[in-house]
């Protein structure tokens, strides 16, 4: 399966929305919706669309951090794949297609989070290379990769 990232556009970002979630997971994670919403008042964020195949699974937004001092950190700050499409190595694939762009735009640092009760998201990271920093932010637990 070639998995790869695109960016959201005028062309796909209905598409986008309609991605979902399993219910039990919705809590876990902003809305596509919101997130693109947000994406808009922040143009620093990186909206991007998730493809398996050619076909629209997932989406995952990032951006460099502009509120620290801290050259090279990023920060990956949605991740979702359509739960139809689950447990097909998708996100891991997905999230190292994204340190890699966030390595060539000038990354060295990236951090990730997520609610504490969302083991699956805690073991991806880990399987990634993350670390947990000893941060907790708005209730999610903080982990790290160096990218250097």
């Amino acid at each position: 399966m070639k998995v790869e990232l695109r960016p959201v556009t005028r062309d796909n970002w209905r598409q986008c929305i309609r991605l979902e979630l399993a219910p039990e997971q919705k809590r876990h994670v902003a809305s596509n919706v919101g997130s693109l919403a947000e994406s808009r008042f922040e143009p620093h964020y990186v909206p991007t669309a998730i493809y398996a195949d050619d076909a629209m699974v997932g989406f995952i937004m990032f951006c460099p951090d502009i509120d620290t001092d801290q050259e090279g950190l990023f920060w990956i700050f949605r991740l979702m794949i359509d739960h139809q499409h689950q447990r097909n190595g998708i996100g891991q694939q997905a999230l190292q297609l994204a340190l890699r762009e966030i390595a060539r735009r000038g990354g060295r640092r990236v951090k990730i989070s997520y609610v504490p009760d969302n083991k699956i998201a805690a073991i991806l990271y880990e399987r990634i290379g993350f670390e947990a920093t000893g941060e907790v932010e708005d209730g999610e637990i903080i982990m790290a990769i160096d990218l250097d």
